[in-house]
């Protein structure tokens, strides 16, 4: 389970350091093809990257928050809680996001 939690967290600042630094080199005359390829591999690697870091994030962190599995796992000490604190807000987040894509959705449905 700290595996599955440092991984979760480890996956979701590679992706923001990586999206950061990708759209830090872009200036407003650098050519369009620069920014498609900034797009696409924001696509191809970024959103599938973040997607599995969620994939990873809700269910432990739901899992982890019963005391009982947090003492099972040995996610008792202070560093552990402050991973799994630092994992509660990423699966807010998360959630939050999904929520708003699929309310996003079925508006766009039901509007039609």
């Amino acid at each position: 389970m700290r595996t599955i939690q440092l991984s979760a967290l480890g996956l979701c600042v590679l992706v923001l350091l990586s999206g950061w630094l990708m759209l830090s080199g872009l200036e407003p005359e650098a050519p369009a093809s620069a920014a498609g390829g900034v797009g696409l591999f924001f696509l191809g690697v970024l959103f599938p990257l973040l997607c599995i870091s969620a994939c990873l994030s809700v269910p432990s962190t739901v899992a982890l928050l019963l005391p009982g599995r947090r003492v099972r796992y040995g996610m008792d000490s202070i560093l552990w809680r402050g991973v799994l604190g630092l994992n509660v807000v990423l699966s807010l987040v998360f959630l939050a996001v999904a929520l708003a894509a699929v309310a996003g959705w079925l508006y766009r449905l039901w509007a039609l």
